[in-house]
């Protein structure tokens, strides 16, 4: 299964110390430069934890960064660089889904025939693998509204609240 990641799902995961979700569900994520760039490079620049439990994910080849030329995107205003890199990533490598989490840049995904998913369906996929278990979930997205440094609605985590 080929699955590539923007940089908003390895940051909240990585902020919550859950990494190791996207091992045990994809054992190995694709990663484009860009991405790498900002959530390392410029993570460990402003002193991130998370910048720094990312990094040994890619030391240890389980996250694995390329390198992307922008080819389908490069008019897509509306979203930034990284997701730009992220989505053009996933066209390349026919990628079965793509991690992101932006509204914006998750319909131009879809425009281009990707799947994605964010951070909340990769903890429920997490549960109903028996990944995690159902209240170590519903705790992880209890800290994720609670957390001004991650990025999600609140209002979206109500919803998966209410499915679990």
């Amino acid at each position: 299964m080929k699955v590539v990641s923007n940089a908003g799902p390895l940051m909240a995961l990585g902020k919550l110390g859950q990494l190791d979700i996207l091992e045990k569900l994809y054992e190995t994520i694709l990663v484009a430069q860009k991405v790498y760039e900002e959530t390392v490079i410029s993570g460990i620049v402003l002193g991130a934890v998370d910048a720094y439990l990312i990094r040994d994910y890619f030391l240890s080849e389980i996250f694995k960064k390329k390198q992307v030329q922008l080819i389908n995107l490069q008019s897509e205003i509306e979203i930034e660089e990284g997701e730009k890199a992220t989505i053009e990533l996933a066209i390349s490598e026919k990628a079965d889904f793509v991690l992101i989490d932006d509204a914006t840049a998750r319909e131009v995904a879809k425009k281009y025939g990707l799947k994605p998913k964010g951070t909340l369906k990769v903890i429920l996929e997490a549960i109903e693998k028996g990944i995690i278990a159902k209240d170590r979930g519903i705790l992880l997205i209890h800290q994720i509204k609670r957390r001004k440094d991650i990025w999600i609605k609140e209002s979206l985590c109500d919803l998966i609240l209410e499915r679990l």
